[in-house]
């Protein structure tokens, strides 16, 4: 997202229903008609890290294959509006649905009807050289009965780009925003209301060419501050404090163009995870890691496209009591797309992560662990204006004693309908499992019509 290899560009839409308190994003509609990308048996061999590690050794744009969702098309593209050298552009949806488990649990399910709103609004130069963007948006879930789940997020940012010569370039950003970590994602607590957290994201870099090769260098830092919670009614001691934490670090990488859309690249990623208001008592879950990668973009004809970065990721805790964390880590995309109107997409990652402390005392129980997601996702052009969508996601969680391993597990079905330049209608089913997390296995169904507007 933002202007990660110099370039602004926008940061793709994920399921709001099941986002994670790392990546703060919108709906599960938005995710399901976004940029695809190919598919092969290549990604179930190919594992996963940190997003940007691919972004990092990119050499060029990724506009190439043209698939059923990037095809132009003129009687129903949105235009925008030119502003002197600026392009402002906007989005507004409403999706009136239902719910049948609120607080997602295994026993005491209780339904209620929810109205989502998502507003978003981005200018971008239209310079010849040098960039600059912004965005902002803003997310609301109301519930009818159940008042207290719902939420208002809210993001802000800028971007930009200078173009010292043709061949070197300098890049930040910066944003900010109000978001809540809520029941149905795998990272939650279990607190009486989704837990509001402010995070604040800093990056900076350079890049410069050598004929076919390119080399890059990023730093970057990001401050996560939560809210206190409660559960059954009783403030949690300190959590507040306890789970507030600021990553920062850099990546350094080499790539090399072999051809049009052909790059293999490598480089080093380190970072510290530093958790900034440690209660006294309180197990310090502050670490210091590094992530070696290599990989490459290929794109064949433009109908396959392979994208994957594979590396070795080890974290190494502050307490000595906590044992050091090391191994295979990486992501990898692979789309096919076949024709104009059927375009596939696979995902494959793993990496760390680290789920919030629930309570005071347990400062220690989840100190870090493996975490493996998938996915893949379809969408089919039935009619010029008529898109089907379907997808399947997972995570698997692979936590540390005295925690069992959990599976994610989250399918949509959805269609679109382009009803103009401006106006968009659809429908989408979600259906959402935890299995295996502590016996109780939770599930949830929901079922939603939007109505949506684009500038």
């Amino acid at each position: 997202s933002g202007s990660r290899n110099g370039k602004v560009r926008a940061t793709p839409y994920r399921d709001a229903w099941i986002r994670r308190t790392k990546a703060p994003a919108l709906t599960v509609w938005e995710s399901m008609i976004s940029g695809v990308r190919r598919l092969a048996p290549l990604a179930v061999a190919l594992v996963a890290t940190p997003a940007d590690a691919v972004a990092q050794g990119r050499l060029e744009d990724e506009e190439r294959g043209i698939t059923v969702l990037n095809r132009p098309r003129p009687e129903f593209d949105p235009l925008g509006v030119r502003v002197g050298a600026f392009t402002l552009r906007g989005s507004a949806s409403i999706d009136q649905g239902y719910t049948d488990n609120v607080f997602y649990t295994a026993r005491d399910r209780k339904g209620d009807a929810f109205t989502l709103v998502n507003a978003r609004g981005t200018f971008a130069s239209n310079w010849s050289r040098h960039g600059v963007s912004g965005f902002a948006g803003v997310q609301r879930l109301q519930y009818y009965s159940e008042r207290d789940q719902s939420f208002t997020n809210g993001e802000a940012g800028l971007a930009g780009r200078y173009d010292l010569t043709p061949d070197t370039e300098l890049s930040a950003d910066a944003s900010s925003g109000v978001f809540h970590v809520i029941r149905t994602e795998a990272d939650a607590v279990p607190s009486d209301s989704p837990v509001q957290y402010r995070l604040t994201s800093l990056g900076a870099g350079g890049a410069q060419r050598f004929g076919r090769y390119r080399a890059s260098l990023r730093g970057f830092y990001r401050l996560y501050d939560y809210d206190e919670f409660s559960v059954n009614g009783r403030t949690v001691r300190g959590s507040g404090s306890f789970n507030d934490y600021e990553i920062y670090g850099a990546t350094a990488a080499v790539a090399y163009a072999r051809g049009p859309f052909r790059t293999v690249f490598g480089g080093v990623r380190v970072f510290r995870v530093n958790y900034t208001s440690v209660p006294a008592g309180f197990v310090n879950l502050s670490a210091n890691a590094a992530y070696s990668f290599v990989g490459f973009n290929y794109d064949f004809d433009g109908v396959w496209r392979y994208e994957f970065d594979v590396g070795y990721l080890t974290r190494i805790y502050d307490d000595n009591a906590i044992d050091t964390l090391s191994g295979l880590s990486g992501t990898a995309r692979v789309t096919w797309a076949p024709t104009a109107l059927f375009a596939m997409r696979g995902t494959l990652q793993r990496t760390i992560s680290q789920q919030l402390v629930p309570a005071a005392g347990n400062a220690g129980f989840n100190n870090g662990f493996f975490s493996t997601s998938f996915g893949l996702d379809a969408t089919y052009e039935l009619y010029r204006n008529v898109l089907l969508n379907a997808a399947i996601q997972g995570r698997y969680d692979e936590f540390r004693s005295p925690r069992s391993p959990a599976w994610f597990l989250s399918e949509t079905l959805g269609v679109t309908v382009l009803l103009d330049r401006n106006f968009r209608a659809g429908a989408y089913y979600l259906r959402q499992d935890t299995l295996n997390e502590r016996g109780d296995n939770p599930s949830r169904n929901v079922v939603a019509l939007r109505l949506a507007a684009e500038l």
